[in-house]
């Protein structure tokens, strides 16, 4: 039945968190991710080399054992761009008498979905053409340095004159590498002394916190 369930990894668990079943899609994950061969009656927890990976795991499955249905996400890999991210749904096995004797345990890969999240997120407070801030980051800075009294504050305003004169006689092509361009030059002036957003169609800002 466990390999009926598409795109999920499927595993059950005795008290002792020893393997009773497991679909091949959770055997070649374990391989895959711990390079190591699992057989029923191993311990879970014994194939996992990650000291605070495997801590966390052990939470759930005991919190598990008490009766609670549990869930929790899982990133491996440090950089956003290539980590894999699981779904971990754990749930307690009953017999007749209603008495906990193991554990089951669902896993879903959430990546595309997770890297869709991070996009939009990306999106929703950056330029999509010069991927500098814009004008809802820049609002939300400017009621962080209001809430938080951050003083001095520095704003510089920056206009490109001639934009309609460039797409015009050149198309807007070569005015989208110009605003990029502009980006890239600001961004290196400015390095770690403030943020650098697109707050108009040819108006950028530099917002520059604790500057006089």
């Amino acid at each position: 039945q466990m390999e009926t369930i598409p795109e999920t990894l499927a595993y059950t668990l005795d008290r002792d968190f020893r393997y009773t079943s497991f679909n091949t899609r959770h055997k070649y994950s374990m391989l895959r991710m711990w390079h190591s061969e699992i057989k029923i009656g191993d311990c879970l927890l014994d194939h996992i080399t990650d000291d605070g990976i495997r801590e966390i795991i052990k939470k759930d499955l005991e919190q598990t054992l008490k009766g609670e249905y549990t869930s929790q996400t899982s990133k491996f890999g440090d950089n956003d761009q290539t980590a894999i991210f699981w779904q971990y749904y754990y749930a307690p096995v009953l017999d007749e008498k209603k008495n906990i004797i193991g554990i089951s345990c669902y896993v879903n890969n959430i990546t595309a979905l997770k890297q869709s999240q991070n996009k939009n997120l990306f999106l929703s407070f950056h330029d999509p053409l010069t991927q500098l801030y814009n004008r809802i980051h820049v609002e939300g800075a400017f009621a962080k340095a209001e809430r938080e009294e951050i003083a001095p504050y520095s704003i510089i305003v920056i206009d490109i004159q001639g934009m309609h004169q460039v797409n015009e006689n050149y198309g807007t092509k070569t005015g989208d590498n110009l605003l990029i361009k502009v980006g890239e030059v600001l961004q290196k002036a400015v390095k770690d002394s403030g943020d650098v957003a697109r707050w108009g169609s040819d108006e950028f800002l530099i917002l520059l916190p604790g500057t006089e």
